[in-house]
């Protein structure tokens, strides 16, 4: 493994194994901490990160968290940091959460649209899986098939492909395939009140709304019926 010295782990975050992304810290101006006091801040090589995910995936393939060190690695540029993300899901596609030391200003650098695709990479939803008795033990212990579905007020699929909705949404939704075979279905341009004129969405046509809902909406529960009804047949 390659790390610079010092290395800190932070006791409070129940995490293992570490990996560097960068090396010392952008601020290293804190009165109070001396940490990277000589070590200047540059990006780890990424050929040593890629060499370090290769030794984790033999040692620790099934690892749940990962630490990101140095002081604040969030600190990369967007198109600099996803591709650091992206390599360790892919040598340790189990995880399901990555801890990491920040800076407000380190999020500067992004736009709000790459910070909602960062959320979207490094969280996740699977809330219903959860042990709240043993954090390190699932509910699910065998493989099932699974599905989710949305409603949405986003008109129709191209619209969520072209503004990247599906990275936020299918990312999350297909975490569930850890546990087995996971599908997604999408009701798109959803009729979301009863009546519009109670609520503040001018922007909204609510009387497309309606149109829709009374001539698109019986196919989508139909639809919704049809995957329930297999994925009980195919279990």
């Amino acid at each position: 493994m390659h790390f610079t010295e010092p290395v800190y782990r932070n006791p409070y975050w129940p995490t293992f194994p570490l990996i560097q992304i960068t090396q010392g810290c952008t601020h290293n101006s804190c009165k109070f901490c001396t940490m990277y006091k000589d070590v200047p801040f540059r990006m780890q090589p990424m050929e040593w990160i890629e060499e370090d995910l290769k030794e984790l995936r033999d040692t620790v393939p099934h690892a749940k968290t990962i630490q990101l060190l140095s002081a604040n690695p969030m600190a990369l540029t967007y198109d600099r940091l996803m591709p650091r993300l992206e390599l360790i899901h892919k040598y340790l596609p189990e995880l399901e959460h990555i801890y990491t030391a920040t800076r407000v200003s380190d999020l500067k650098n992004k736009s709000v649209d790459e910070l909602r695709r960062l959320r979207a990479f490094m969280e996740r939803l699977i809330f219903p899986a959860v042990n709240y008795a043993d954090f390190g033990r699932p509910v699910v212990m065998k493989k099932l098939r699974s599905a989710t579905i949305y409603t949405m007020n986003c008109p129709n699929e191209a619209i969520y492909r072209a503004n990247d909705y599906d990275i936020l949404m299918d990312t999350n939704a297909h975490q569930l395939g850890m546990f087995g075979p996971t599908e997604i279905l999408c009701s798109f341009d959803t009729l979301q009140f009863s009546d519009y004129n109670r609520y503040d969405a001018d922007a909204i046509d609510a009387g497309h709304k309606k149109q829709v809902h009374d001539t698109r909406f019986n196919d989508d529960l139909q639809k919704a019926y049809t995957l329930g009804r297999r994925l009980v047949e195919e279990v």
